[in-house]
């Protein structure tokens, strides 16, 4: 799984759903955090 974040969106990919794209706000941020796997650590 990659996670790209820049000043605008955040752009997760992986294998099994592809690209997805989130705004980088606190919706993109709500909405990121659910399209995750629970077991899912994410360090920034």
């Amino acid at each position: 799984m990659v996670l790209d974040i820049s000043k605008c969106v955040f752009v997760l990919y992986n294998e099994a759903t592809g690209h997805e794209q989130f705004k980088n706000d606190e919706f993109g941020f709500k909405d990121l955090l659910r399209s995750l796997p629970r077991e899912a650590l994410v360090v920034m």
